[in-house]
């Protein structure tokens, strides 16, 4: 992923902090986001603090690219936790019902803390 559409960091052995920039909503299908997410879910990176801190409003595809992500990571026993201290996006959540699916904070603490407290899914037999 080119380093003008985000920034990826690795807090912890488990956490990495992706902060995607305004650059990677210029693409206007959520592409550019879906990958980075899936990249690192390939790589085993899937607890994943998505700050959106500097992305516009938040649009369908960018929605439906969380979305993926997050199917991703659950899938690899994982989860997305998203730092949206901007009540725009916490709107744009909540009108989609996704603020009850992802795991939403103010801060990238905040987010890192509530990511070691998420289970994995429980395999069924």
């Amino acid at each position: 992923m080119d380093d003008h559409l985000a920034s990826v960091e690795h807090l912890t052995d488990e956490v990495t902090l992706v902060a995607p920039t305004a650059a990677v909503q210029h693409s206007r299908d959520g592409r550019q986001l879906r990958v980075l997410i899936a990249d690192l879910a390939r790589q085993g990176r899937v607890r994943i603090v998505l700050d959106l801190a500097d992305m516009g409003e938040l649009w369908s595809f960018d929605l439906a690219a969380l979305m993926h992500g997050l199917q991703l990571c659950r899938t690899g026993g994982g989860a997305i936790a998203l730092v949206c201290g901007m009540r725009q996006h916490r709107e744009a959540l909540a009108k989609a019902g996704l603020d009850a699916v992802f795991v939403l904070s103010d801060t990238v603490p905040q987010a890192v803390e509530s990511l070691a407290r998420v289970q994995p899914p429980e395999v069924a037999p």
